[in-house]
């Protein structure tokens, strides 16, 4: 059974048990109505017989003189049928008078009434076939005996016949209701659903056709159904972007391994023909070093996707952290004639993981220093910005247009091979790496930059608290120091503090 179908079902089968209800409700009630009508009529007949009949002190002994009275009982006969007076005789009761419409009828319009002392005994009988309403009130003495009973009924013909139209009336409007109803919902399932049916097209469009492109329209409200549109919509979107940059690292990837995979292939023909010498065994290992580490890049940022990279954070003194990887790039920095300035080192402590952390200085501090001319500087600054240390990497290099600055953290974009002052390229991975290390920590890497003037990097990685001391507590707390401004020059051996 469709989905359709089933709301259908679910809809109709609610409007079908409210008109029910309705009517039921209003066929009852409309019967109860008519019938406390009659029995209030009934009441003011009764009411109107005992007080215009001169009854006198009954003895025990019946009598035929007793001044009873019914003037003009046949007033009665548009809304009572008939009156009986009853009066006790020893153990029983004998009829004294009745309204000439009902004189036929001899015995008590309700026989278990007769003698009741409640002033008001309503019932419902069946005479010859025909329902009738009666009213039963008691006669008391002047002693507070009960020695009589007056009885007044109309028959319920006209109260049945109109309840039977009404019925029928009822049926009728239910039944074309109902048959309303039922197309009613199927048109508002339909309706309801075709969004839905949009989007199962469109999926077996992209199952069909790969076809990422694909986008849903809604002029509707921002209802559910809206929402629903909306996310499929983003999701689209994202689905696009994935799968281009997909096609975009297979192709990368296989150009990045293509390079160095022919260049060893091309050396190993030559030495398997001429033999190996010390120009084609260097440029092998360059080779092969080049492709292991675009593979455990490769590798991380695989694992990074999917959570299996494990971040152990501990308490860093972020001054350490930058001397070190200031010491590791010294040698790169000499060679290139790059000058790497320390100023303005606040030292502040840091929760982080030693490793990663050392890894995203040397991508961010080496891809300044790659991309500085010759006789260009590199400067790094460490501060406390709110709970943020922030690691400043400002380089005078030729800097990166502003077109390309939303991209630059992507995998494998590079803006372009040849702006390596170095004569290198890399693969558009550091970057990466380096933005998934920081916001694994908590932090952030953002930058700015000016074409022919230079660029900026900072990093923000989260300074330690209380809770993280106590977490590592043989963790060595370094005393603090006052902030230092300090120049230094690997070229030259300069230092200013």
């Amino acid at each position: 059974m469709t989905l359709r179908t089933r709301l259908t079902l679910w809809y109709a089968s609610l409007i079908v048990l409210v008109i029910i209800s309705l009517g039921a409700s209003v066929f009852l009630l409309m019967t109860w109505s008519l019938v406390r009508y009659i029995d209030g009529r009934l009441m003011e007949t009764a009411d109107w017989v005992g007080s215009s009949s001169p009854f006198v002190e009954l003895t025990l002994k019946w009598r035929e003189d007793y001044g009873i009275s019914l003037s003009e009982p046949d007033s009665f006969t548009e809304s009572v049928s008939g009156i009986q007076i009853w009066f006790r005789e020893g153990e029983d009761y004998r009829l004294a008078r009745t309204s000439d419409n009902i004189a036929w009828h001899t015995a008590p319009l309700d026989p278990k009434s007769i003698g009741h002392t409640d002033h008001h005994v309503f019932n419902t009988i069946t005479i010859n076939g025909s329902l009738w309403r009666t009213h039963t009130s008691p006669i008391i003495d002047s002693g507070g005996q009960v020695v009589g009973s007056i009885q007044v009924a109309q028959s319920l013909a006209t109260i049945n016949t109109a309840s039977k139209n009404l019925l029928l009336a009822l049926i009728g409007c239910s039944v074309f209701a109902i048959t309303g109803a039922v197309f009613i919902s199927h048109w508002s399932a339909k309706r309801m659903i075709r969004p839905i049916e949009d989007l199962t097209h469109a999926a077996s469009r992209i199952a069909g056709t790969s076809d990422l492109s694909t986008r849903l329209t809604w002029n509707g409200p921002h209802d559910e159904l809206g929402r629903l549109i909306s996310v499929f919509n983003r999701m689209m979107e994202r689905l696009q972007h994935l799968f281009t940059v997909q096609q975009g690292f297979i192709h990368d990837v296989s150009h990045e391994l293509r390079t160095p995979l022919t260049g060893a292939i091309g050396h190993l023909d030559l030495m398997r023909r001429y033999g190996a010498d010390t120009e084609s065994l260097e440029a092998m290992h360059s080779d092969m070093t080049r492709m292991s580490r675009l593979v455990n890049d490769l590798i991380m940022l695989a694992r990074a996707d999917y959570g299996g990279v494990n971040v152990a954070p501990a308490l860093l003194d972020s001054d350490v952290l930058v001397m070190d990887a200031m010491q590791a790039l010294k040698p790169v920095a000499e060679g290139k004639g790059v000058r790497l300035k320390l100023e303005h080192l606040e030292p502040l402590r840091v929760f982080a993981d030693p490793h990663h952390v050392r890894h995203l200085l040397l991508h961010i501090i080496g891809n300044a220093i790659k991309f500085t001319p010759e006789g260009g500087s590199v400067t790094i600054a460490v501060q406390r910005v709110d709970q943020m240390a922030r690691i400043e990497v400002i380089d005078t290099g030729i800097g990166i247009a502003q077109e390309h600055l939303e991209r630059i953290f992507d995998r494998f974009y590079q803006v372009d091979t040849s702006r390596a002052q170095d004569g290198t390229a890399g693969f558009g991975l550091g970057l990466s790496l380096a933005r998934w290390i920081a916001e694994a920590h908590g932090g952030s890497v953002d930058v700015r930059s000016q074409v022919g003037v230079g660029t900026t990097f900072s990093i923000h990685l989260p300074i330690a608290r209380p809770e993280h001391e106590a977490l590592i507590p043989h963790t060595r707390v370094t005393q603090r120091r006052a902030p230092v401004r300090i120049s230094t020059s690997h070229t030259g051996g300069e230092q200013d503090g």
